[in-house]
């Protein structure tokens, strides 16, 4: 098996393990009936969509060679386009996380975004909060 598919299996089955425990402790405390709001099961979640989602992609960039070419969902201003972004950009983005990700490209599948406010009107997974943090990050431009 080449060194490359190996490490990349490694940091796979460690994503998976850590964010099983993770999610076995959540569980835990509420089957325990511990106190925890609904805010902070929703963060601990996101916590976990970012670990798993982060060990496979920093595997990836770790073992590839640098490309001196932009994305083709990038613009030379640096700032993602929310069309044409992969579901790894998007993840990239403050607050986003695989699960929101896979959420804003499921609704992109219908048609392109227009504003932020049709991205609030058709994924309801990304809140207001989040919307404004990556405002200035993206563009609509196609």
């Amino acid at each position: 098996m080449p060194e490359r598919l190996r490490l990349l299996l490694g940091f796979a089955c460690l994503a998976i393990v850590l964010g099983s425990g993770v999610v076995m402790t959540i569980f835990t405390l509420r089957q325990a009936s511990a106190q925890i709001s609904s805010a902070d099961f929703d963060r601990l979640r996101e916590t976990v969509n970012q670990l798993v989602a982060a060990v496979p992609t920093t595997a990836i960039t770790t073992t590839t060679t640098s490309d001196s070419t932009a994305s083709p969902s990038a613009e030379s201003s640096g700032r993602v386009v929310i069309n044409r972004a992969t579901l790894a950009e998007l993840d990239k983005l403050p607050g986003i996380g695989q699960v929101r990700a896979q959420a804003l490209l499921d609704a992109r599948a219908t048609g392109p975004f227009i504003d932020l406010d049709d991205i609030r009107s058709r994924v309801p997974k990304v809140p207001a909060s989040v919307l404004a943090d990556i405002a200035p990050l993206i563009t609509f431009e196609e």
